[in-house]
């Protein structure tokens, strides 16, 4: 049986140059000259961009917010329970400076 050949470099399927994406909304498989990407979620060209930002723009916005109240709670327990006294604190909120755990979300996010 023959190997058809890349339909955009026209090289055979074992030796194509192209990058290929997969879309973040219907899975379809497509190169990167025909993908669109913003924040890092890639879309094919038969969707319409404007939605798509909209859509990262708010997931963004979820994200942020829920981390942010991790690092505040998580920096708030350890002010609450003195730890405090042994650590540096934040000159300008005078908090506890302390390593924080990434909320699963956050991580997520940025592996799309």
């Amino acid at each position: 049986m023959k190997k058809e050949n890349c339909q955009y470099c026209f090289e055979k399927e074992k030796d194509c140059v192209c990058h290929w994406n997969t879309c973040a909304e219907c899975g379809k498989r497509i190169p990167d000259s025909h993908a669109m990407e913003y924040r890092g979620r890639v879309v094919c060209e038969e969707h319409d961009f404007d939605e798509q930002v909209a859509k990262r723009d708010f997931e963004r916005q979820e994200v942020m917010d829920e981390t942010d109240h991790a690092v505040r709670s998580q920096a708030d327990g350890e002010w609450h329970n003195g730890g405090y006294k042994t650590m540096k604190t934040d000159p300008h909120t005078g908090r506890p400076i302390t390593k924080i755990k990434e909320p699963a979300r956050l991580k997520q996010y940025e592996s799309r």
